[in-house]
């Protein structure tokens, strides 16, 4: 899987904050096994579901990790990894970074390569237009 340089730093911080966090569950279900018959205890029972659960998360974003490679973003069109900043006639102009689904956010500025906005864009250079819903935009820049 391809994800943006930045991409990969998130998912490695997310993990390691997972990481942390089943160590802490670990130790509460350790300490529920101490005082119970956790057979009977919902308590216990609660903190195991959620001790497997955040191991279930932590390797998969392990796996992710380990099968994730940075993108290698062309400079000249949008692609992948491009910050794109394109204008709608008398509008302001707007600017995204293509990302994958796994790293879409877009209050953040980033939307998902599968995106209807971002599918119109792929493949499009500086000054090219771009008709989307009945308007046209027109491609101002691209960074990688």
């Amino acid at each position: 899987m391809e994800l943006t340089k930045e991409g990969i730093e998130n998912l490695q911080k997310k993990l390691q904050h997972i990481q942390h966090q089943v160590k802490e569950a670990e130790q509460r279900v350790l300490q529920g096994r101490t005082f119970c018959d956790f057979s009977d205890d919902p308590t216990y029972q609660q903190a195991f579901d959620d001790y497997m659960k955040l191991r279930d998360e932590e390797q998969e974003l392990a796996y992710l990790l380990r099968s994730a490679k940075v993108v290698d973003t062309p400079s000249d069109i949008v692609a992948l990894g491009t910050i794109v900043t394109f204008q709608e006639e008398g509008m302001d102009a707007e600017t995204y970074q293509i990302v994958t689904s796994i790293e879409a956010d877009v209050l953040a500025g980033k939307i998902s390569v599968d995106s209807p906005m971002a599918q119109a864009l792929i493949g499009k250079k500086v000054g090219d237009e771009v008709e989307m819903n009945g308007f046209i935009i027109v491609i101002k820049a691209i960074q990688s």
